[in-house]
This record gives C-alpha cells, sequence and structure tokens, in this order.
C-alpha cells in the first residue's frame, strides 16, 4: 500500500515535494518554518541571520562571546549575533521597522535610527561610538560606501 501511494504522489509530481517535508536538511534547518512565517527562522522559532545555511554554519562556530558587532542594516540577524556576542549596536534608517523590532531585541544589542541624508548620518552611524569591531554586517543602504568606511572601524582579528 506504501508503494502505491508514493507511486501514485510521484505521478501527480507532489512526491518529492512530500518527501522534503518527512525528512532533510531544509526540515531539519527549519526552512519550511521560514517560508511559512515569511521570516528567517531556525526549526524551534529562533531568529536567523538571513544567510543561506551552511554560511550560519560556518559562521556561528566562528562568533566569540567577546565579539562586538556592528551592522549597518537592522533585522533578525541583529537577535542572531547578540544571542553568541558580547555586544551589537546596529544602525537602522526605517522607524517603522525599528518600532517592530525593538520588543525584540536582546539587552546586549541596540538599534540606533539614522536618517540617509547629505550629512551621511547613517554611513558615519559606525564613527560616532569610537571603537572598533571584531565584526562589521552591511546588509542596509548605501552598502559600497559602508564597506568602504567599516575596514577603518575593524579591529585586527575582524
Amino acid at each position: 500500500m506504501k508503494k502505491l501511494v508514493w507511486k501514485f504522489l510521484n505521478y501527480i509530481g507532489i512526491g518529492g515535494m512530500i518527501q522534503l517535508q518527512l525528512k532533510s536538511g531544509l526540515k531539519e534547518d527549519g526552512w519550511f518554518k521560514s517560508f511559512q512565517t515569511k521570516t528567517s527562522i531556525d526549526v524551534n522559532g529562533n531568529a536567523l541571520a538571513w544567510y543561506n545555511y551552511g554560511f550560519l554554519r560556518f559562521l556561528s562556530t566562528r562568533l566569540k562571546n567577546d565579539f562586538e558587532v556592528f551592522e549597518y542594516g537592522a533585522g533578525n540577524s541583529t537577535i542572531w549575533y547578540a544571542k553568541s556576542v558580547k555586544s551589537v549596536i546596529a544602525v537602522e534608517n526605517d522607524k517603522q521597522w525599528i518600532e517592530m523590532l525593538t520588543p525584540k531585541i536582546p539587552e546586549n544589542a541596540k538599534v540606533i535610527y539614522k536618517e540617509i541624508n547629505e550629512k551621511n548620518e547613517y554611513l558615519y552611524a559606525i564613527a560616532s561610538f569610537q571603537k572598533k569591531y571584531d565584526i562589521v554586517v552591511v546588509d542596509g543602504r548605501r552598502r559600497n560606501d559602508c564597506v568602504m568606511l567599516a575596514v577603518d572601524y575593524l579591529t585586527t582579528r575582524g
């Protein structure tokens, strides 16, 4: 009977999709939950940075609890990094997004609002704290400019 059911499911073109939902790396990583909720989460509903799963595994083994992170653009990655590092400072240019995100932000993370304007407040937010970071994530506006500036704010291990 089981073989007959799978034969039918494959015949109508949904056998593979069902098999992936029953047992697969996608299920184990939480991809289906992310898809259903339209947010980047793991199988347990915890926030994930919006990176591919291989990179998440690679990076998570290298994060240290004394690392300090700066992010251009805040989101689930802010929450994800905060679980593993000393502190996260994220700059964001969308006030509504910050309001939605703020209740989820842990104590060791901070999201600051800066406008995208002629004064370059968003771009130079990294300089306002007068420190260097082990990781600088550029996932926001003015990416090329942010990358060029961020290099000057990395620690020797960054």
